[in-house]
């Protein structure tokens, strides 16, 4: 079973939030920066799909 584009990002920002609410030493510094560079590239996609469906129109 795959993962959804949605629940991989659900998984990444619950990443973030233990990372904060926890403390920086839970997760290392690697992870951290792996974590917001692929929230990035969602975000970035997310956008792209919606200028795709806006052109459709």
């Amino acid at each position: 079973m795959s993962l959804s584009f949605e629940q991989k990002m659900l998984c990444d920002l619950r990443i973030l939030k233990e990372h904060f609410e926890y403390g920086f030493d839970i997760i290392d510094k690697d992870t951290l920066i792996n974590t917001l560079g692929k929230l990035k590239a969602h975000l970035e996609c997310m956008k792209i799909i919606e200028k795709m469906k806006e052109e459709e129109k």
